[in-house]
């Protein structure tokens, strides 16, 4: 009935357990490949972000 390595009653609980759940069948779902690409695309526009900041801060000092 259910696509578990452990039995279900085994698998109820706060934090996810080894060996409960399934491995992702599609690209969408969540431990997928979109969501690996989601979490990348994330972090490349955080990054810029913090390059476009940092030049605007050092162009922003008055030089001496």
């Amino acid at each position: 009935m259910y696509d578990l390595e452990n039995e279900p009653s085994e698998c109820i609980g706060f934090l996810p357990k080894p060996g409960c759940g399934k491995a992702p069948q599609d690209a969408g779902e969540r431990g997928g490949a979109l969501q690996y690409l989601v979490f990348a695309i994330m972090i490349a526009g955080l990054t810029i972000v913090g390059i476009a900041i940092t030049r605007s801060v050092k162009k922003s000092r008055p030089t001496n």
